[in-house]
């Protein structure tokens, strides 16, 4: 919860009330944010500490951003068909977290080169987690 003035950032369920529900509006009032809102997101369920630490610690949309030479490489990005990964250690443990936070793939390594089938993905926002490094990856499949 942050606090600014009398204006909190509060994390409540959503309910089907017929009640409009507004991100960045103080409660009850015509009073607005003024500033920048970023990284807003809704789930329909409560997150795992896993899920919003990956979250936290993910990078905007695309290649998070490291000089380390472990890092791997994904790509094309934004995907359609399917999502190469390259320079992955071998033996390791790659997740893939739709938009939600749910674990949509797995894959333990046998190679440090492979590709990810994307075909019968749904559009959206996904999150690759190597949970050895910590490191995340997005990618958008289109």
């Amino acid at each position: 919860v942050v606090n600014y003035g009398n204006v909190s950032n509060v994390i409540a369920p959503i309910n089907n009330t017929g009640i409009i529900t507004k991100i960045g509006n103080t409660y009850g009032t015509s009073s607005s944010f003024y500033g920048t809102l970023d990284d807003i997101g809704i789930w329909n369920r409560a997150l795992t500490q896993q899920e919003i630490t990956a979250l936290y610690t993910g990078n905007g949309v695309g290649l998070k951003e490291s000089s380390n030479s472990s890092s791997i490489n994904i790509q094309p990005n934004p995907a359609q068909t399917q999502l190469h990964v390259s320079n992955a250690t071998k033996g390791s443990k790659l997740i893939v977290l739709d938009a939600q936070g749910r674990q949509v793939y797995e894959i333990l390594l046998n190679e440090s080169e492979f590709t990810i089938p994307l075909e019968n993905w749904a559009s959206g926002i996904y999150t690759l987690c190597q949970p050895q490094t910590g490191l995340n990856y997005r990618f958008v499949k289109e």
